[in-house]
């Protein structure tokens, strides 16, 4: 299959997840959120030996964990992401990519070759309107591993964990570690744009 940019995906479903699943979201810790987290949902990281916490809550869908699954070309995928938002308005997110029919239990590459991804996404400065983006294409230097832990679509959640070194456009690279996450799984979008193949 004709592979397409990881970060390009990534950040189709991003928008994605903004436009059909997020009607209303409140940061969870600190301001005037009135909707708690979840303890039983969560996606956390070490970024470069800082602490990545999700703590966006939908007022609808819960979380901070959130996942949602979507098709493109006859696959399905989940797409599981977290926000997290310090001094109420500085933001950087993770989204994590894989087909539905991902083994448990077992490592599995990051990587668009196998049709999976891990993206992360952060201001490049407090406050600023500009993001840096770092995946897991190998093209610009990205590499990792992730172990889907628990899959249960009667319950409606899915955990794993997983590391990695992310690269971006600009040959600058972060490093992944001790991630972990359980999302809520809150529905199905519409495919993927049609520019975004595999």
């Amino acid at each position: 299959m004709k592979q397409k940019n990881i970060l390009c995906l990534a950040s189709s479903a991003i928008l994605l997840f903004f436009l059909f699943l997020f009607q209303g979201c409140s940061k969870s810790s600190g301001g005037n959120n009135s909707t708690p987290p979840a303890t039983d949902y969560y996606l956390t990281a070490s970024v470069n030996g800082k602490s990545f916490a999700a703590n966006f809550v939908s007022t609808t869908d819960g979380g901070p964990g959130i996942a949602g699954t979507t098709t493109s070309n006859g696959i399905q995928f989940i797409v599981g992401f977290g926000i997290q938002i310090v001094n109420t308005n500085d933001s950087s997110i993770f989204v994590i990519v894989f087909p539905a029919n991902t083994p448990l239990n077992t490592p599995t590459s990051l990587s668009p070759t196998v049709n999976t991804g891990l993206v992360y996404s952060a201001e490049s400065s407090p406050g600023s309107p500009n993001y840096n983006v770092y995946g897991t294409n190998p093209a610009y230097g990205g590499s990792g591993t992730f172990t889907i832990t628990e899959y249960d679509q009667t319950k409606k959640v899915v955990a794993g964990t997983f590391s990695a070194t992310l690269g971006s456009t600009t040959n600058s690279t972060v490093s992944i570690t001790n991630g972990k996450f359980r999302c809520t799984i809150i529905g199905t979008t519409s495919n993927f744009p049609p520019n975004v193949k595999f």
